[in-house]
């Protein structure tokens, strides 16, 4: 078959798969065991709207103020896969505190490096960018 103009050619093995998305929005920290450190985050349910409408036509799961994520995460994967989802794309999103002031050490040389070439990523071996 012959693709139209401007059509992705691996789209084909997309159509008969669906899309899902798991979005975890964490605004109140009122109940949080160290609520000194974390302030409640009142825009976090505009994220919530705003990934809805950019994730249209996805099957989403969005949860409020969840204590732990990682649980989350397995039910979103076990549910998934007991019902055999032939899953196209999946989207994960998080809205909240994640480490509070968290510091980058940069090496002096990689940061002349990334400005010189532009890009605002920094590859790491942790997850705080150490």
């Amino acid at each position: 078959k012959k693709k139209a103009r401007g059509e992705n050619v691996g789209s084909d093995s997309l159509l008969n798969k669906k899309d899902i998305a798991l979005i975890i929005l964490n605004s109140d920290y009122a109940n949080c065991d160290r609520k000194a450190s974390f302030d409640d985050l009142p825009r976090v349910s505009e994220d919530g709207s705003m990934m809805r409408k950019m994730l249209n036509g996805y099957e989403t799961k969005m949860i409020d103020n969840v204590a732990n994520i990682l649980n989350e995460v397995i039910d979103f994967k076990r549910k998934h896969t007991l019902d055999k989802s032939d899953i196209g794309r999946l989207h994960f999103h998080f809205s909240g505190h994640g480490i509070n002031n968290a510091l980058i050490f940069i090496i002096e040389e990689e940061k002349f490096k990334a400005i010189a070439s532009n890009t605002r990523t920094k590859k790491t071996d942790t997850p705080v960018g150490e």
